[in-house]
């Protein structure tokens, strides 16, 4: 890839600072010891060294050799403590953090570096035309995730549900740590009192590629708690809201949305044809789609149903797909969508079944396409394996409680903690040196000996830390 100079780490950087610098400080002038940018800029260090005591460790730096790589690297100019920073950010306003998403995404445009994600669909060019032309769609993967969960701490925009304590011996762990003494509780599950579960979570539109393990996040909205009681938002419609501003935000990308059973929804899908102007490839089940699969049944015993194969990989590894496609069936009992219903079964050369599923599209699809449609729909789960999964359990610790507040510090924090994992993927598209430095190391070995560099050596630069990477000898030069 062609490097860019907008989106080298020292410009993001810069930025990103002048997008801080720009956010609304609610606090009186007069009282303000450390600047919101300063604060900003200091969470997305944290979040961008995965390193919760980065702050820590930076003022204690700061005071042996009176300078810091917070202030040489990030340019923060007064460096809050933990404590202080927590204070400062909860209540700041989280769109202007959120808008920097769609900024980064049209600079990779511009670099030429958004190709990756395009995937060609056979198409046909006309109903009386023999061949086919390749129409090239951006595949955009969304779904919800849960990223905080207590018991014990809440916020009034904490989504809450009660439970009985039988079942909340089922829920995920507090992100908080609990007491550990259970010895009190009562033994009889029908005796025990009910339990509230305050939890946070988003929905996040993520440009994915079949066949690669390439993400790219290009947005996330919260499922709100509107009123701090009981009208609460859902996936569903926190889902309409991020599709609705995605298209106002790239008018004309040509889209095709792929998301789990929940998508599926007629009043969504009809959004989604007019007027957001996006293709679907959404999966269907029968336990959620009684009605469409009766027409499904229906019209494979009238034999209006196009059945077929192909094979992939080497002898000793060869799979066999096998498809059924069933045009113009409905998606509901309500008669009023008609859509495309896609099923495939893969299987091992021994005929063991390995994959089954199915989906809902308005693509039209026939021999020469199928594949792909479905290798689209099968790509839902890199939103979730290369996204949620990685910003939860590899080095991110998503899930970890920063700090909860009681405005809007919680969000705060996802948001910095999500355009931290988005620059890591600018790095591996276009930071030749970050590069070399990948080659010389693991990605979690490089970040875990950066980490460390980070709070033991001075260095004047973010090329002055990889090069004292690379070769100790270059040193910590500017």
């Amino acid at each position: 890839m062609r490097p860019l100079k907008s989106l080298t780490f020292d410009q993001v950087i810069q930025e990103l600072r002048a997008t801080f610098e720009q956010v609304p400080d609610a606090r009186a002038a007069d009282g303000v010891r450390y600047a919101l940018a300063d604060t900003l800029m200091s969470g997305f260090a944290m979040m961008f060294f995965q390193h919760p005591s980065l702050l820590s460790f930076q003022r204690t730096m700061e005071k042996k050799k009176q300078d810091c790589n917070l202030k040489t690297i990030f340019k923060v100019q007064a460096v809050p403590s933990d404590t202080q920073m927590r204070t400062i950010l909860d209540g700041a306003p989280t769109e202007p953090l959120r808008a920097v998403l769609p900024d980064w995404f049209a600079k990779v445009r511009r670099a030429g570096w958004a190709e990756q994600f395009r995937i060609g669909v056979p198409t046909k060019a006309g109903r009386k035309v023999r061949y086919t032309r390749m129409e090239e769609y951006y595949t955009l993967a969304v779904d919800g995730s849960q990223y905080f969960h207590s018991t014990a701490i809440q916020c009034p925009s904490c989504l809450h549900k009660t439970t009985s304590a039988k079942d909340s011996a089922a829920q995920p762990k507090d992100n908080a740590a609990q007491p550990k003494d259970n010895a009190a509780q009562p033994k009889d599950n029908a005796a025990q009192p009910e339990v509230t579960h305050y939890s946070h979570v988003v929905v996040g539109a993520s440009l994915v590629k079949a066949g690669t393990h390439t993400i790219l996040p290009l947005d996330a909205e919260q499922v709100r708690n509107t009123d701090g009681q009981d009208k609460q938002d859902c996936e569903l419609n926190a889902g309409k809201r991020l599709l609705r501003r995605v298209r106002r935000e790239h008018r004309q990308m040509k889209i095709i949305v792929t998301g789990d059973d929940l998508y599926a929804h007629e009043p969504l899908v009809d959004e989604l044809t007019d007027p957001l102007r996006m293709h679907y490839v959404l999966v269907a089940k029968p336990d959620s789609h009684k009605e469409l699969f009766k027409w499904v049944a229906d019209f494979e015993r009238e034999g209006h149903s196009l059945h077929g194969q192909w094979e992939e990989g080497a002898a000793a590894k060869r799979h066999r797909f096998e498809y059924r496609i069933v045009r113009q069936v409905p998606l509901s009992g309500s008669l009023q969508r008609w859509v495309t219903f896609v099923e495939v079964w893969q299987r091992d050369r021994h005929g063991k079944l390995l994959y089954h599923n199915s989906w809902v599209t308005d693509l039209e699809v026939d021999a020469d396409n199928v594949a792909i449609v479905i290798a689209i729909g099968r790509s839902r789960w890199k939103i979730e394996n290369e996204q949620f999964n990685v910003h939860k359990n590899h080095g991110y610790e998503l899930e970890h409680n920063y700090g909860h507040g009681q405005k809007t510090l919680s969000m705060v924090f996802y948001l910095l903690s999500l355009l931290a994992f988005v620059a890591h993927i600018l790095l591996d598209m276009g930071d030749r040196l970050y590069q070399q430095c990948r080659r010389e190391q693991s990605r979690r070995e490089l970040w875990n000996i950066l980490r460390t560099a980070m709070h033991m050596v001075l260095v004047h630069s973010w090329q002055g830390l990889l090069l004292a990477y690379l070769d100790d000898d270059v040193a910590r030069a500017p």
